[in-house]
């Protein structure tokens, strides 16, 4: 925001229309008046006895000097409000006195000057103004009457007009401090709707500077109480990136003499940035001339940082859905790559068994690692659908090292360049959670002590994470870094939303937030241990599974021997991974595939009935889906053997379908004991 200078080459001094200055400027027209009316009638009754023609000429010229001096040179407008209110009083009380001085004193007919004086004074400047205006007026009129010699003749007449006068005084007391009550009660009513909706008003004056800031745009601004705000105080309150920017369209409305309205941020003492909405509309006076600028400041701190937080959970949303898929793509490939590992397997045991292979230890520490990497890459993809699914809410028993190893995983990128990772787990049971915000948690707590830690010190500092139990029923995590710490007056606000003691752009302040209210729905409890300089510690306590567990653990599937007559159908669209399966049953069972669901559905209808249906629950033609209900009407009977194989369900309607509790499903890669489980239970 320019100077006025700076806008037009010759600036009008122009007042703005409404407010102190206009009631200030009209009240200047009546003194005019009033001298006028002075310079008319005083001529006609001069030469009465006790008038005075010297004096009174006198104060007409004063008059006029003082009128013109009040409305050229705006007067009111140099000065504090205080030094206006006692300026005008004490200059109206004395030309008032002096004039009726000289008009005849007690006799004057001018006594009504002061009741008019009287009336604007005590409704310009409230009831104590009004008092004190009536009781000079009332001493100085009894102490003229004295000093003329009129006291003792006019006494009656004196009692009279003082005893109004201040009766005068008393009615405007009461009325003007009923009307400062009623004033009073809207001004705090005004200032609390302020303080909820975070809303400061604000006037510039254009001629001298000037701002006028409400009292909650000082808390916004963190002015200190007494301190006044100032122009330049304001413009280096700017953020450094927006100030060009928000001068500039301030600048642009000024010129045009429009409404506007900008977003900009503002950069406190302490560093703290605050995001403020700033509208304004111009003022202008009767000749179209900008005068003064007018709006309000609206802190939209929080609003910006759950925008922030919005785009972000919409962001890992779109990366979640992509995890997702990628998991399941992954899955097919690596499925057969499993099962043809556990082919292998076998078929080297096989060969020991009779002595056939010379390179035994060499094939078999080969296949080991690769089973190694192939188990590496099943956890995680588990742990990828796991996190990339947070709609699923089905609460199951978790079992903590698990989550919080994956947990470790996602964030070790943050982890590795600052700290080492040490474990300390102890034997504890499942708690009762859902899995993917169970991960949420712990990966928020891995990163932040990881962000407490200057990148570059992997051998110098650590972050610890124990597994326990605190007492029976209750597990703990915790988590301990020797990064920086936090200090003592900020511990009680760290889980308060959008607090935040990361530097500027570094964090939304709603990690923490998001992580209390996830133990919160837990029923656990998230605690803080901290010391600046000496790093931190979260510990997270949990319920585990009682009595109940039956209803939420999963079931390990114990090792079952299937009988070698059974018959075995393998449906699925991969080739590869249907081969993979019946190379890996073929000893034990009978084994036919079909690569689609139409292909299955029309063995079915030749008469083929099989023990064990081991269907792909999403292919091209005919999804498993389709193939289950088809054989609920062909042959209820093999409905009832399917087991379905999935790489992870993808959209709502197939995850609906896993859930019912007549489908039994297994997720790819397969694990052999789970697999022998399931054929087992259907054979059984």
């Amino acid at each position: 925001m320019t100077p006025p200078a700076a806008q037009s080459p010759e600036p009008q001094r122009v007042l703005p229309t409404g407010g102190f200055f206009e009631t200030e400027r009209r009240l200047a027209w009546v003194r005019v008046a009033v001298v006028a009316s002075g310079v008319v009638l005083f001529p006609l009754v001069s030469d009465r006895p006790g008038y005075r023609p010297v004096l009174g000429w006198t104060l007409i010229v004063l008059g006029a000097l003082y009128s013109v001096a009040v409305l050229r040179l705006q007067l009111f407008r140099r000065y504090s409000s205080t030094s206006a209110v006692g300026g005008r009083v004490a200059a109206d009380v004395f030309f008032t006195l002096a004039w009726i001085a000289a008009t005849g004193g007690a006799d004057s007919p001018w006594f009504v000057a002061m009741l008019l004086s009287m009336a604007t004074t005590s409704y310009r400047f409230g009831a104590r103004v009004a008092i004190a205006t009536a009781l000079a007026y009332s001493g100085g009129y009894i102490a003229l009457a004295a000093a003329m010699g009129q006291l003792a003749s006019q006494a009656l007449d004196l009692a009279v007009r003082v005893t109004y006068l201040l009766f005068l005084g008393a009615a405007t007391l009461i009325i003007v401090h009923g009307r400062s009550k009623r004033l009073a009660s809207r001004l705090r009513l005004l200032g609390t709707m302020q303080e909820v909706a975070r809303v400061g008003t604000w006037e510039w004056s254009l001629e001298t500077n000037a701002l006028t800031w409400s009292d909650e745009l000082r808390r916004i601004f963190a002015l200190p109480n007494g301190v006044e705000p100032t122009l330049d105080f304001f413009t280096k309150s700017l953020h450094p990136d927006d100030r060009d920017e928000f001068l500039a369209g301030v600048d642009a409305a000024v010129v045009e003499r429009r409404p506007f309205h900008l977003r900009h941020r503002i950069l406190l003492s302490d560093g703290t940035v605050r995001w403020l909405h700033c509208r304004g509309v111009i003022q202008q006076a009767a000749d179209g001339t900008p005068v003064a600028v007018v709006g309000s400041s609206q802190d939209v701190t929080d609003h910006k940082m759950l925008e922030a937080q919005l785009l972000l959970s919409d962001r890992l949303a779109s990366i979640g859905t992509m995890a997702s898929g990628i998991a399941h793509e992954i899955n097919n490939p690596l499925a057969y790559v499993a099962t043809n590992l556990e082919v292998i397997d076998r078929q080297l045991s096989a060969s020991e068994a009779r002595g056939l292979t010379a390179s035994v230890p060499q094939l078999r520490e080969a296949l080991d690692a690769a089973r190694h990497g192939s188990d590496r890459v099943r956890e995680i993809v588990r742990g990828l659908k796991t996190f990339a699914r947070p709609e699923d809410q089905t609460l199951a028993a978790v079992p903590l090292a698990r989550v919080v190893d994956f947990a470790a995983r996602i964030a070790s990128r943050e982890i590795e360049s600052r700290a080492r990772l040490v474990r300390q787990y102890a034997e504890v049971g499942q708690v009762v959670a859902i899995e993917a915000r169970l991960t949420q948690l712990f990966v928020n707590l891995l990163v932040n002590a990881a962000h407490a830690i200057e990148r570059g010190t992997p051998d110098d500092n650590e972050i610890r994470v124990r597994i326990g139990e605190k007492r029976a029923g209750r597990a703990f995590v915790e988590i301990h870094d020797t990064g920086s710490g936090i200090a003592a007056a900020n511990l009680e606000r760290i889980f308060d939303p959008f607090f935040t003691t990361k530097p500027t752009g570094m964090g939304t302040g709603l990690g923490l937030a998001i992580c209390k209210g996830i133990v919160t729905d837990l029923e656990g409890e998230i605690t803080v241990a901290s010391e600046l300089g000496a790093g931190s510690t979260f510990r997270v306590t949990l319920p585990v599974v009682t009595g109940g567990a039956a209803a939420f653990a999963r079931a390990e599937p114990t090792r079952a021997k299937a009988a070698r007559r059974n018959r075995i159908l393998i449906v699925d669209d991969e080739d590869r991974y249907a081969k993979s399966l019946e190379l890996l049953l073929g000893d034990d069972y009978d084994v036919a595939r079909a690569s689609d669901g139409k292909l299955a559905l029309d063995l079915f209808s030749q008469g083929e009935r099989f023990d064990v249906i081991l269907c792909d629950l999403m292919m091209p033609q005919m999804t498993g889906m389709d193939l289950h209900a088809a054989l609920a009407d062909l042959c209820p009977e093999q409905n009832a053997r399917m087991v379905f194989l999935t790489g992870g369900a993808t959209d709502d309607l197939a995850r609906a379908f896993l859930a019912r509790p007549d489908v039994k499903h297994l997720e790819k890669p397969l694990e052999l004991p789970r697999l022998e489980a399931a054929i087992a239970d259907v054979t059984a």
